[in-house]
């Protein structure tokens, strides 16, 4: 059964992302400790599921964050919220764009990699041309 994220609880932990978090913590953790960083694993899940740490990270910056005098005592813990919201949303974008980059990037390595022999053998790419276009030009007239 599919699930979307909004289905899943907050008690349901992001497994992936714990996984992922946990191996950067034991590949990049203690060289950042021993050179007196501190180090917190940005660790996502497909669907958008941030790692636990990374969550702790955004709520300890967001008491951080001063709060406006426009918003009244009461209303603290919303406006808290909705920092960690937008930080973990701009997150997000970021990590969409780089791993677009990366495809890209990517997919201009495998094309020069073909070199011109095998270009030759194609008179377009397929990708810069996409699925659909004709290969010939419209006749005259139409």
């Amino acid at each position: 059964m599919f699930r979307f994220p909004g289905d899943f609880p907050d008690s349901v932990p992001a497994q992936a992302a714990q996984l992922a978090q946990k191996d950067k913590i034991d590949k990049y953790g203690p060289t950042t400790q021993a050179a007196g960083f501190r180090f917190v694993p940005l660790a996502a899940e497909t669907f958008g599921r941030w790692g636990e740490k990374t969550m702790d990270f955004l709520k300890m910056l967001a008491k951080r964050k001063p709060r406006p005098t426009s918003i009244p005592t009461e209303e603290d813990t919303a406006f808290r919220e909705s920092i960690v919201n937008h930080w973990s949303q701009l997150l997000s974008v970021e990590l969409m764009k780089h791993n677009a980059f990366q495809v890209a990037s990517r997919a201009q390595r495998a094309a020069a990699a073909r070199g011109p022999r095998r270009a030759s053998a194609f008179p377009e790419d397929f990708v810069s041309r996409g699925p659909y276009r004709p290969h010939t030009s419209p006749a005259p007239g139409l």
